[in-house]
């Protein structure tokens, strides 16, 4: 089957007329935009795209994912754009894309667009750049690429779902309303940490046991993060958080013994207290704590260990596993040092066996600053931060346990 049969979508862009009854309202940086039915938002990647994955029922295009970028603070040529960025959403360990329809250009209302058509790695992926006003937004659609009858019908997916998403979304840059409306003060401020353990059988069949832990920062001027804010304990710069695809943030309110939680994303939870402020509020399977800050300009001595081991599935023919560990040391004088070991080894029930290993380190300084660890690399390695807190006698980093203690 000839992928041209993509390209008559272009012309359909500009007329195009939602034909799946669409759920709620989401928002992703600049863009508004309504999720249809059977699908929902997944994480956001580290560059700032968001994921959205199908559910749709009956396994219909089980597979297929839509991806919604962070976009360009610039303005320029979707169909130049496209094709100097053939590796759009891809990630460092995709293969190479192969065009197989080449970029092709359309209008959408005053927007200019192009869409151009990849197979990689037996996927199909239909690449699209919008130029609104003085900015570029970026889509894609990634289905089957392998079978024709799959193509087919994966591609009618994508007129049915991606196309309306598109033509029917709204800009905050061409005067568009954001989802999140405007803070007001609340009473929450600081860091609230919440842990518990988690259970999972693993390829052994045998259950395994690992420590997790919810983080939520708070403001006065009533905003909240999900997460470690980028700037720590510093108020919290929504504009560079909607420039950067960062939507794990929004706005809280106290009412009826219950926490609000309203995100920038249109995403919503509500959170149950514990009885008053003070004592913290439910998160997940466990109970957040409002925590204790350590000081600017502290410094740590100790270690983060992390060690996992599983072993391979009864009756493989194979015994053995694949074991991992890393120390993550803090030094006084305001040096860290990373050492990391990866392990596979097997025994086949017929004689022999293998064993492979590995390891990574690096090195740098650091320093303490609005509750934050900030981890710079000698090798120039951007920077790493993670929030720090004390919760009883415990230190945390990030949502690891500290085995040590501040020095000064």
């Amino acid at each position: 089957m000839s992928l041209l049969r993509i390209f008559p979508l272009a012309a359909a862009l500009s007329a195009a007329v939602p034909t799946l009854t669409l759920a709620e309202a989401r928002q992703h940086g600049n863009v508004v935009f309504d999720l249809p039915n059977g699908w929902v938002t997944g994480a956001t990647r580290d560059d700032g795209t968001l994921v959205i994955l199908s559910r749709l029922p009956d396994d219909e295009c089980e597979y297929c994912y839509m991806y919604v970028g962070s976009g360009l603070d610039r303005a320029e040529d979707p169909v130049f754009y496209l094709k100097r960025n053939p590796r759009l959403f891809l990630e460092e360990d995709d293969g190479d894309p192969k065009e197989v329809v080449p970029a092709d250009a359309f209008d959408l209302g005053p927007h200019k667009g192009a869409m151009l058509g990849q197979l990689v790695d037996g996927e199909l992926r239909i690449l699209m750049a919008l130029s609104v006003g003085n900015r570029t937004e970026v889509f894609a659609f990634e289905g089957n690429g392998d079978e024709p009858e799959e193509i087919q019908a994966d591609l009618k997916v994508f007129e049915r779902d991606l196309v309306p998403l598109v033509s029917s979304a709204r800009f905050l840059s061409d005067g568009a309303k954001p989802l999140l409306g405007p803070a007001q003060p609340g009473d929450l401020a600081g860091i609230y940490q919440g842990s518990g353990i988690r259970w999972s059988l693993g390829l052994d069949m045998m259950m395994q046991s690992s420590t997790y832990v919810n983080l939520y920062v708070f403001w006065k001027d009533g905003h909240f993060y999900d997460g470690t804010p980028p700037d720590g304990l510093q108020p919290l710069d929504t504009a560079a958080a909607l420039k950067s695809g960062d939507m794990s943030w929004g706005n809280y309110r106290v009412s009826g013994g219950k926490l609000h939680l309203d995100y920038a994303d249109g995403d919503s939870d509500e959170l149950d207290f514990d009885g008053n402020v003070v004592d913290g509020f439910s998160c997940g399977e466990t109970t957040c704590y409002l925590a204790d800050s350590i000081p600017d300009g502290s410094k740590i001595e100790g270690t983060v260990d992390n060690t996992s081991y599983t072993g391979f599935s009864p009756n493989s023919g194979v015994s053995g596993g694949v074991g991992s560990s890393s120390t993550l040391t803090f030094l006084a004088d305001g040096n860290w040092t990373y050492k990391s070991s990866t392990g596979v080894s097997g025994n086949f029930d017929s004689g022999g066996g293998y064993a492979i290993s590995g390891g990574n380190q690096a090195d740098g300084s650091y320093r303490i600053e609005n509750s934050t660890v900030i981890r710079s690399f000698n090798d120039g390695s951007p920077d790493l931060t993670s929030l720090i807190y004390k919760v009883g006698n415990e230190i945390l980093i990030g949502s690891s346990f500290f085995d040590g203690k501040v020095v000064r």
